[in-house]
């Protein structure tokens, strides 16, 4: 079974609570007004992934690292089967596990029509946000774009994590900025009324050309600095001295570019799996699900996934399921062509 997929994106931390992993699909024939995910709207074809898949890349991330798995898109029920799949082996991926991983899917239907049509679907959440987004009713509640959206814990996880959260007003949204080459995901729900849990804003080589205005986006205009001096430090005032400065992440240098994780990141390399599927796609010797880097406190840590074509640091095979450190001036290697230099 596959299921259309617009991104895949680990650690998210701005729509759910705790540390999750996010699912996107592509596809979402409801179409609200003013959303700005656009992106997601359209079904593609070459968005097709396989279920197994992405519940391959859910057993490839830390095991420390997620707390929840957030659905989201486009919109999940207008792939009924799929989601059903994917639910399924979320509910099995859960068992292996053996902790309190809960499931949260937003949907633009409402709660009344999909208990009507899939309840089976409802019934292996944990939480769900439904309706459509109304860009006339703007809320400053938690998680979603308009105060017609309804937050509904669905079992006891759900209720344990998510029935305090249903008139959580915080002072400001959650929100989390993910730079991905020429790209700013914004993962979160801005404050002034914006539905679509994800925002892409393109930048151009000054870093300054974006695909849409911040106000288009619901976003509040970049902060101007004064012109005005600032006052000066009483002379006896003495500046505390820095403390060291944090490691800073080896850079990936890829064939088509660099990439330097954010401290943090887990990254899945592998033809299946964004951010690089589609460079990837000239490499038929890197597999679906190929291999995982981890950036953590200055440190880069990869780990072959069971590849066929095996991983490998300065032509030495790599264990599988085993992390090894990567350090500047290695060399990362996918199978037998796909060279990563570590710098």
């Amino acid at each position: 079974m596959k299921i259309q997929v617009n991104r895949l994106h680990h650690p998210v931390t701005a729509l759910g609570p705790g540390t999750r992993a996010g699912i996107w699909v592509q596809g979402c024939s409801i179409g609200c007004r003013g959303c700005i995910s656009r992106d997601t709207w359209e079904p593609h074809e070459d968005a097709a992934t396989e279920v197994d898949d992405v519940l391959g890349w859910l057993r490839a991330l830390p095991v420390d690292r997620v707390e929840g798995v957030t659905i989201s898109g486009g919109e999940p029920f207008d792939q009924p089967d799929a989601l059903r799949e994917l639910t399924a082996g979320l509910a099995a991926w859960r068992e292996e596990r053996r902790g309190t991983v809960d499931v949260f899917c937003y949907s633009g239907y409402s709660l009344a029509r999909l208990r009507r049509r899939h309840p089976e679907i409802l019934a292996a959440l944990d939480a769900a946000m439904t309706g459509p987004y109304r860009a006339d009713l703007p809320t400053d509640l938690i998680w979603r774009g308009s105060a017609n959206q309804e937050l509904v814990p669905l079992s006891p996880l759900g209720e344990r994590r998510y029935r305090d959260q249903v008139e959580n007003r915080p002072q400001r949204p959650p929100l989390q900025a993910v730079v991905e080459l020429d790209a700013i995901r914004l993962i979160g729900v801005p404050s002034g009324g914006v539905e679509e849990p994800v925002e892409e804003l393109r930048i151009g080589p000054a870093g300054r050309q974006l695909n849409r205005t911040t106000a288009e986006a619901g976003l509040p205009p970049p902060a101007v600095a004064a012109e005005a001096t600032p006052a000066p430090a009483p002379p006896e005032a003495t500046a505390p001295a820095a403390g060291p400065a944090p490691a800073e992440v080896p850079e990936l240098l890829f064939p088509w570019g660099p990439h330097r994780p954010a401290d943090g990141e887990s990254l899945t390399l592998g033809r299946a799996f964004p951010p690089f599927a589609q460079q990837l796609a000239a490499y038929p010797n890197v597999g679906r699900v190929h291999a995982r880097v981890v950036a953590a406190g200055g440190v880069l840590l990869v780990t072959d996934l069971k590849s066929l074509n095996r991983t490998f640091i300065d032509g030495v095979p790599l264990p599988a399921e085993a992390p090894s450190e990567l350090r500047p001036g290695q060399v990362l290697r996918l199978g037998a062509s796909l060279e990563v230099l570590v710098r």
